[in-house]
């Protein structure tokens, strides 16, 4: 019987990656409500070589309505990074609002895209997870003691409005 067996280490260094990408944004919101998001992306290489024709592209979940974009993207929903050199960096505001019902949760993608030998690639990805909290107040209102009564002209109403705090405080 022959063995053969070969041990041997290696130090491998590990470093942050070579660009960095982070998302700011609300946890939860109320249905329908404006909020923005904040992305920031920045070349963390060691190389003194600018890295080149990268796009960050943003994923929105249906529910989701985009407003008001700084800086404007070149493309829907995707933004160009032409030349991003060693220690730069940039931020993408992107305001917005998802309608939906309260406990939904609502995933925005974005991702740093770039081209290895002619094909493009997810470099580094993030998610960012908004969920639609409860309205603070809840209402309703009774005429003549029904939620769904249909008023005849002339008639006297009597109207009961309820109200209930959903919030904290």
């Amino acid at each position: 019987k022959l063995e053969y067996s070969e041990k041997s280490e290696v130090d491998v260094a590990l470093s942050q990656p070579a660009i960095s990408l982070d998302m700011e944004g609300p946890s939860s919101v109320f249905s329908s409500e404006s909020f923005d998001m904040l992305l920031r992306y920045k070349n963390n290489s060691r190389s003194e070589q600018a890295i080149e024709q990268l796009r960050l592209k943003v994923t929105y979940p249906s529910g989701f309505k985009a407003g008001k974009t700084e800086p404007a993207p070149q493309t829907p929903n995707t933004w160009d990074i032409e030349n991003l050199a060693r220690g730069a960096s940039g931020e993408i505001k992107i305001s917005g609002a998802v309608t939906g019902s309260e406990g939904q949760y609502f995933p925005i993608k974005a991702e740093i895209l770039g081209k290895v030998e002619g094909k493009e690639y997810a470099l580094i990805t993030k998610t960012l997870t908004v969920g639609v909290q409860s309205s603070p107040l809840a209402l309703s209102m009774i005429v003549n003691g029904k939620s769904d009564y249909i008023a005849r002209r002339g008639e006297q109403l009597s109207y009961e409005i309820q109200y209930k705090n959903n919030s904290d405080t």
